[in-house]
């Protein structure tokens, strides 16, 4: 590849990820996230718009919890057809050395650790990082970036991702208002899928 052809396609993945992160901080501004939208029930099994893969997900007090230290449980909503899509959650980690966040375009989900196909941005503390990567029945970590003010257990974060054609974009905003921001284009993405919630 001619340097001249390689710092062309750097320019435009750099344009990619501003026009993203613009994206992102955009919507920022809107009020609508995942938990906001579903009516408090403290019995899960009777909403059938939710579908849990593993743990003990329940409605308490207006979020949606999962009571259970198993690796990998998932909470998934959607259509498989859903393409291009902005979805946000408040979310908070409940013990240590673990991660929690949400996932995009995902289809074919099973019990277990990144059993699905489809993407995934959620902040781990054990590392202090938000991170952005894919599942396919095994991980590809993509990008980490380390969170300011660190990550820590039973603290609220906004979490925002963004899946537009192979551009995927994820945003975590701490209390105090600190943004980190990760974005990544995939060749040979995921086109669409379910989105849902990881712990």
């Amino acid at each position: 590849m001619s340097p001249r052809l390689h710092s062309a396609r750097l320019a435009t993945c750099a344009i990619a990820v501003l026009i993203l992160i613009a994206a992102i901080v955009f919507t920022a501004r809107r009020q609508w996230s995942l938990a906001r939208h579903y009516p408090q029930d403290s019995n899960l099994e009777r909403r059938s718009d939710w579908q849990p893969f593993g743990g003990a997900w329940q409605f308490v007090d207006g979020a949606m919890l999962n009571n259970s230290d198993e690796r990998g449980a998932k909470l998934m909503n959607g259509d498989v057809q859903l393409t291009n899509y902005l979805i946000e959650a408040d979310v908070q980690l409940l013990g240590q050395y673990g991660d929690a966040g949400l996932i995009v375009r995902a289809s074919n989900e099973e019990v277990g650790v990144d059993a699905y196909n489809g993407y995934y941005a959620g902040l781990r503390d054990l590392d202090n990082t938000l991170i952005l990567g894919q599942a396919s029945f095994g991980w590809i970590e993509y990008q980490k970036n380390r969170v300011s003010p660190r990550v820590m257990a039973q603290h609220w974060y906004n979490l925002r991702v963004l899946a537009y054609d192979c551009n995927i974009a994820a945003s975590a905003t701490s209390l105090a208002g600190d943004v980190t921001v990760d974005a990544v284009r995939v060749p040979n993405c995921i086109r669409s899928g379910r989105f849902g919630l990881k712990s």
